[in-house]
């Protein structure tokens, strides 16, 4: 079957019905009719937005889940089925036969569809929008069961209950106080139907009652609301990256390549049996076939040098060699057994692919910084070139984006994720051909190719050609294999920690962090990046301390190019850099030279530091304001951009400020953008226009300015020379 950007034809148009259906039903469908739809109705509805065609049973596509919440979520949810399991927890058992559980099943129904079309998003964010499915789907399963079944225990206390307000029945006190699950989701589903009832589109809503005022003063003190802990995902510590990073390009560059020539060898040896038999290899076969293979192979690294051991300690799973060899309970503490080199059985090979694998997922998502869902939707051929040769892989992100199929986006890769997804490709799809030939019986060569990029590798899989699901868990046996802490700094190995940790270590290269991360994590706004780069409450102080520095080192490069041009009588006495604050620089570096002369004290290795502390303030001034232009003035002194004191303006920076420094790589695009000024100024006059040879010549007058070696260069041009003396 051909394939349209690694997804199948007949997936893609499921895909475009799906976003067609969802822009064209809300006009044919009015959000408030779903208030009074009957049964019938709503049936098609639900089937029409793609929900299942059996009404009450809701259906979410599986397209249309990110990859690591299929698994959870793919199955439909009977919303009969789990109204009443409710009923049956909260002892009664007897309200499940009661005929306000069908008025419930088709209120849900209303509801759901409302969260699917209508504007239901909470927060100024996600205001005025239609929910995600995977979103839509949790509450399906959960939340709106459960909601309504406490409703119908509320409303069949009444003596006239009504069938039509189940919601505005619950207790809110009690619904806080329950113990055995967090009661704040349904808290914000009722705030939700609030938010709804109040543009029109709901009816049903539990209100908070208001105490009278003479209550409020004579209660006692309230309690306050229980809190959930909250688990934010904090990066990995320092050494723990590094020691990780470093052993997962090992196993890449030094393992991968002997791997997939040990399975294509079996899988050749496995379509030969298929051939001749016509039906699969048994395990014990299959087992020594592997074993024998093993056995065989001289294992080189990427040098072409034997490996005589693995570099590091490596362990096989606790499962694996309770099993084989002490034959004890799973639950048993016995320690992990260590991995034996080389691999021997075809277990101990499964689990040197699944590490592998992990270890090309390491460096592919610290390189890239996606979410989970995004790295798990990349596909095999995700790896893209430019125009200009530049590298970067393509997948799909869920969030922040109105498909819910997800929308294509691009990341830039730095060379080892390159080689890390190429080998994992090749890796993913010899393994993928050998389990399915297996489970089939079939040749892989008459097999269809999948098109993931992660697989269910592992000791433990059952279906080692699906797709990687679970990379939390995996990552955990990754470190567990490693011999490495499982939860770095208190806290459990995890995807998202990967992307908190390339945010940890831009934001202390770069000074310009927070721009750059928006770009790398396609965030719409600069507060969801800053949030996090400073989530960890002692990232601030470290990020602010590698600032200073890296403003101070900048300012000593500076000062040492001045000195170093001193000596150098071709170079400009401003050593290239342009803007007035150069001419300052190289009085200060003056002052102090006679300041270090009058104190019995020669300029040394450490004089420009000292001095790049005093004109920066340890590193408080000095600020990038634009591409090549930095801006020193200091805390309190005024500038052209604003006129008072203060952080400067970049948007107002202006050439002839007092405190404009240029980098000197600015030269020659100053110098290329005067002659070009000059040009259109010669030939504005040629044509006698007044209007545009009076722009130009603004043009020159402000250019010229900004780079004494440049200026020194145009003044001996007429053009040049006759604007400056009419501006004298």
């Amino acid at each position: 079957m051909s394939r349209v950007n690694g997804r199948t034809l007949d997936a893609t148009r499921n895909l475009e019905n799906a976003a067609i259906t969802r822009r064209s039903v809300p006009f044919t469908e009015p959000f408030g009719s779903l208030l009074d739809a009957d049964k019938d109705r709503l049936s098609r509805l639900q089937s029409l937005f793609g929900h299942g065609p059996e009404f009450g049973i809701w259906l979410t596509p599986i397209e249309w889940l990110p990859v690591n919440h299929q698994l959870r979520y793919r199955k439909q949810a009977d919303l009969k089925a789990r109204i009443t399991e409710s009923l049956r927890k909260q002892g009664e058992a007897a309200l499940t036969t009661s005929p306000l559980v069908e008025t419930a099943v088709v209120s849900a129904i209303k509801y759901l569809l409302l969260l699917r079309c209508g504007p239901a998003g909470l927060g100024d964010k996600a205001k005025n929008r239609s929910l995600d499915a995977t979103s839509i789907s949790k509450l399906a399963h959960r939340e709106v069961p459960e909601l309504f079944a406490r409703g119908i225990v509320a409303a069949s206390k009444l003596p006239s209950p009504s069938a039509n307000h189940l919601i505005s029945c619950i207790d809110l006190p009690a619904l806080r106080d329950i113990k055995t699950h967090s009661p704040n989701t349904m808290l914000i589903e009722l705030k939700r139907m609030r938010m709804l009832r109040n543009m029109g589109f709901w009816r049903d809503v539990a209100d908070e009652e208001r105490p009278k005022l003479s209550e409020l003063m004579t209660a006692e003190e309230p309690k306050a609301n229980p809190r959930v802990d909250t688990d934010p995902h904090l990066p990995l510590p320092d050494e723990y990256a590094a020691l990780m990073a470093s052993r997962s390009l090992w196993l890449s560059e030094n393992l991968c390549d002997n791997v997939i020539e040990i399975v294509a060898d079996l899988s050749r040896e496995l379509d030969a049996f298929i051939r001749s038999r016509g039906r699969a290899m048994s395990k014990t076969t299959l087992s020594r076939r592997a074993a024998t293979r093993l056995a065989a192979h001289v294992w080189r690294d990427s040098t072409g040098q034997p490996i005589s051991a693995v570099p590091f300690p490596l362990a096989m799973p606790k499962e694996v060699h309770v099993r084989k060899l002490h034959r004890l309970k799973l639950g048993d503490e016995t320690e992990q057994m260590p991995f034996q080199w080389p691999p021997r059985d075809a277990r101990e090979l499964h689990h040197l692919i699944a590490i592998i694998q992990t270890a090309h997922y390491f460096t592919v998502a610290l390189s890239i910084g996606a979410r989970a869902s995004e790295a798990l939707s990349l596909t095999r051929d995700c790896l893209r070139r430019s125009s200009d040769g530049s590298p970067f892989i393509t997948g799909l992100t869920f969030k922040l984006v109105e498909r819910f199929e997800g929308e294509e986006r691009d990341w830039d890769v730095p060379d080892a994720a390159v080689v890390a997804v190429e080998r994992q490709a090749r890796l993913i799809a010899v393994t993928d051909g050998f389990h399915s030939a297996q489970a089939n019986a079939k040749p892989s060569a008459e097999l269809e190719a999948g098109d993931n990029l992660w697989g269910q590798i592992g000791v433990h899989s059952r279906d080692a050609s699906g797709s990687l699901v679970n990379i939390n868990r995996k990552l955990r046996e990754f470190a567990q294999a490693l011999r490495m802490d499982v939860s770095p700094g208190g806290q459990n190995i995890r995807s998202h920690r990967f992307r908190k940790t390339l945010a940890r270590l831009v934001a202390l290269a770069l000074t310009q962090a927070p721009k750059l991360l928006m770009e790398i994590f396609g965030h719409k706004s600069i507060h969801m990046t800053l949030h996090y780069i400073l989530s960890d409450s002692s990232l601030r102080a470290e990020i602010e301390t590698v600032t200073r520095e890296l403003k101070v080192m900048r300012g000593k490069e500076l000062i040492e190019d001045i000195v170093a041009a001193e000596q150098a009588p071709d170079e400009p006495h401003t050593a290239g850099y342009g803007g007035f604050a150069a001419v300052t620089i190289v009085s200060a570096v003056s002052a102090h030279r006679q300041r270090l002369h009058r104190n019995g004290k020669a300029w040394g290795v450490e004089s420009a530091y000292e001095l790049s502390e005093l004109l920066t303030m340890k590193g408080d001034a000095w600020e990038y304001v634009r591409r090549g232009v930095i801006c020193t003035k200091l805390p309190g002194e005024a500038g052209a951009c604003n006129r008072k004191r203060g952080r400067p303006e970049a948007g107002n920076c202006k050439v002839n400020c007092d405190h404009r420094l240029e980098e000197k790589f600015m030269r020659n695009d100053v110098d290329g953008a005067i002659a070009d000024c000059v040009v259109h100024l010669e030939r504005a006059r040629a044509e006698d226009d007044s209007m545009l040879e009076s722009y130009w010549a603004g043009q020159v007058r402000t250019h010229v300015p900004r780079f004494p070696d440049v200026k020194a260069k145009w003044m001996s041009n007429t053009v040049v020379s006759e604007l400056f003396g009419e501006a004298a």
